[in-house]
């Protein structure tokens, strides 16, 4: 990667942030805690995504992803964060593969959509 503008970096040694000072000062007891809180996210997010990967079928990797959104945004129509590109990536599928099976799944009466908003039936 490559900064447009100039940075600055400041390295902190890895044990540096895990360990507690001697001082016990507030400004390092934030910064452990937002470091967890990064991880912490960053792992559910994880989870989430290798929860539908492991799904054998597209439609299963579709659903559970649907599903997860509607509990999220607690409706049965909502919005997707991605585009059709984006979803098939996030999905490790085909882009046409998607398309079809979305098809297939609102001809079949599972859900409805039109472009990134979606229904569950």
């Amino acid at each position: 990667m490559e900064a447009q503008d100039d940075v600055l970096v400041l390295r902190i040694p890895f044990e540096r942030v895990l360990t507690r000072c001697k001082k016990a000062c507030p400004r390092h007891e934030q910064l452990l805690h937002s470091y967890i809180n990064i991880v912490a996210e960053k792992g559910l997010v994880l989870h989430e995504r290798i929860d539908c990967l492991l799904r054998p079928t597209i439609r299963e990797k579709i659903l559970t992803y649907l599903w997860r959104m509607s509990r999220e945004q607690q409706k049965k129509t909502f919005t997707i964060p991605m585009n059709r590109n984006a979803m098939a990536e996030y999905l490790n599928v085909e882009r046409s593969a998607l398309s079809r099976e979305l098809s297939y799944m609102k001809r079949d009466g599972v859900i409805d959509y039109y472009k990134n908003t979606f229904r569950l039936l």
